[in-house]
């Protein structure tokens, strides 16, 4: 059985969260935060690589240098689009997750992400 995690919140207050309901996570300033499944927000007092190291690796990846996601979670990878960051030209990518959320999918992460899955 998957063991759930008590998070300490922004507040300081603690939350059981199972990684199951986890549909992904992004920066916050100095936190995390949570986005659930049921749509509710936990803010934590957490890095995103810190809190990563507690997730099972074979249900999450990393997208993007600000998001985590859940594989299971993931409704499509969408195309590429060009963007430009500090008069840099690059292509990122977007991911759609089943709960209508559009998180970023960089350039860099793209193999990773495409790893994960089985290709027809």
């Amino acid at each position: 059985m998957e063991q759930p995690f008590l998070i300490i919140t922004k507040d300081g207050s603690r939350k059981v969260v199972s990684p199951r309901e986890i549909v992904y996570v992004t920066v916050d300033a100095n936190y995390i935060k949570l986005k659930l499944v049921n749509n509710r927000t936990i803010p934590a007092r957490y890095s995103l690589t810190e809190f990563k190291e507690h997730l099972p690796s074979q249900d999450f990846i990393r997208t993007h240098r600000n998001y985590i996601v859940s594989i299971q979670h993931i409704d499509s990878v969408g195309r590429d689009i060009s963007v430009e960051i500090d008069g840099v030209k690059t292509k990122e990518g977007e991911i759609t997750m089943k709960n209508g959320d559009v998180v970023p999918l960089s350039e860099r992460r793209k193999k990773d992400v495409f790893a994960c899955f089985k290709q027809l």
